[in-house]
């Protein structure tokens, strides 16, 4: 089966209005650059359920973002430390029933997550336990041919969504951010290529 009859074949399979996991449990820049990737699945399934797992830390920049129905904290520290926290978190992810996630951030620990929540399809860059995922991608991003936003979109693509604005955004809760009310803020985010 070609790439494209497979992507066709799966957008098929997801209707309109499917459950869908994004996951980015890294650095708040990457997660930034993840922002059009979260628009462009929003766009293209407006009925279906969109949640995103993220790190604690990075809550404040999702927790009522537009295009999300839920966030999902990913406590790797705490909560969800050692394979009793794994298992704990696979279960409630199982207890989402998502039909698909999309890995923005490819780690060993999100692929075995995702496959032992039960998610039926699991796209992601095949870098590491690339043969749990039902979607994988070539890992290119150590050859940092493209921007962090065009590897996130490329996935987003993987899934048959089209997704050209590159555009970032974030949801701004001043209740999240206490300081002076001067209507101005700076943020300098992390973010890497591996």
């Amino acid at each position: 089966m070609t790439k494209g009859a497979a992507t066709r074949r799966l957008t098929a399979v997801l209707g309109d209005a499917p459950r869908i996991l994004l996951v980015r449990t890294d650095r708040m820049g990457d997660l930034i650059l993840s922002t059009p990737a979260i628009r462009a699945v929003r766009a293209a399934y407006p009925r279906g359920y969109l949640a995103l797992l993220v790190q604690p830390a990075n809550r404040a920049l999702v927790e009522g973002h537009p295009a999300l129905d839920e966030v999902i904290l990913f406590d790797k520290e705490k909560a969800h430390r050692g394979w009793k926290g794994a298992m704990q978190l696979a279960w409630l992810l199982r207890s989402r029933r998502f039909d698909l996630a999309v890995l923005l951030h490819t780690t060993t620990r999100v692929v075995l997550l995702t496959w032992l929540a039960g998610i039926r399809y699991r796209v992601g860059f095949a870098r590491r336990l690339g043969v749990l995922l039902t979607h994988g991608l070539p890992y290119q991003k150590r050859q940092g041919t493209q921007h962090e936003v065009d590897y996130t979109l490329d996935l987003v693509r993987a899934v048959g969504i089209p997704a050209d604005d590159r555009t970032l955004a974030i949801a701004w809760q001043a209740a999240f951010w206490p300081g002076p009310a001067t209507g101005c803020c700076q943020l300098d985010p992390p973010s890497a290529v591996r």
